[in-house]
C-alpha cells in the first residue's frame, strides 16, 4: 500500500488529526478503505502513526464474552433492566466504561461509584465526566447502595436520561416520575446537552 497521505505525512500531521478528534460536537464518523494492519509501519511517521492508532481502535480484537459469574452482580442486574426497557447495553465498553447503554441517537456511559480502579477521587468526579460530556456522552454515576436499595428506580432513572418515557403515562406522570427519580422535568433543559 502506498504510503504517502500528504499533509498527515510531514511534520505537524500529529496536530491535523488532533484537531480533527476536537473539533467534533455530536460525533465523527470515519469511513476507511484499509485496516490499521495494511499500513507498513515502517514507512509511516507524523500524523499517520496517530491515525493508525485511531483506526486501530475501531478494529479492536474481539474479547471473550465475560460470564455471568465473572461480571459485577450489580452492574449487570442494572444491564439486564436496561436492556427489559429496550436500551442496547454493553457491560466494560471498550475496557473503559463499566456500563454503556443507548437509546436512539443517545448513549451513555454509567459508572459505579465503586468503580474507578486507581483513578483519583478528582479524576473519577470531575475529569472524567467532563471528558466523555465533551465526547458526546450522557455521564452519569450509580451509588451502589442506591442500585441495591431500588434496582428499577436506578434504572428509570439511567433510561430517563436517555428520553425513555414508560408506557401508558401522560406528560405529567412521566415528569412527576423524573422528578422522584433524581431528574430533571420534561419542561426544563438538560443541563449535560451541548
Amino acid at each position: 500500500m502506498l504510503s504517502n497521505f500528504g499533509s498527515l505525512g510531514r511534520p505537524g500531521g500529529e496536530r491535523l488529526i488532533a484537531t480533527a478528534m476536537t473539533r467534533a460536537r455530536r460525533a465523527m464518523t470515519i469511513v476507511s478503505c484499509f485496516r490499521p494492519d495494511d499500513l507498513d509501519a515502517t514507512r509511516i511517521k507524523y500524523g499517520m502513526i496517530e491515525l493508525s492508532e485511531l483506526l486501530a481502535l475501531e478494529h479492536p480484537e474481539p474479547a471473550p464474552a465475560a460470564l455471568p459469574s465473572e461480571r459485577d452482580p450489580m452492574l449487570g442486574e442494572l444491564a439486564d433492566r436496561l436492556e427489559a426497557l429496550g436500551l442496547n447495553v454493553e457491560l466494560d465498553y471498550r475496557g473503559a466504561i463499566p456500563l454503556a447503554a443507548s437509546l436512539g441517537e443517545r448513549a451513555i456511559a454509567v459508572d459505579l461509584d465503586l468503580s474507578g480502579g486507581e483513578q483519583s477521587l478528582r479524576d473519577a468526579l470531575r475529569l472524567r465526566p467532563t471528558v466523555l460530556r465533551r465526547l458526546g456522552w450522557h455521564y452519569h454515576r450509580v451509588h451502589s447502595f442506591d442500585l441495591f436499595a431500588d434496582p428499577e428506580r436506578v434504572a428509570l432513572r439511567v433510561a430517563g436520561i436517555l428520553g425513555y418515557e414508560p408506557d401508558g403515562e401522560t406528560g405529567a406522570e412521566t415528569s412527576a416520575a423524573a422528578e422522584a427519580a433524581g431528574a430533571q422535568p420534561a419542561g426544563t433543559p438538560a443541563t449535560t446537552l451541548f
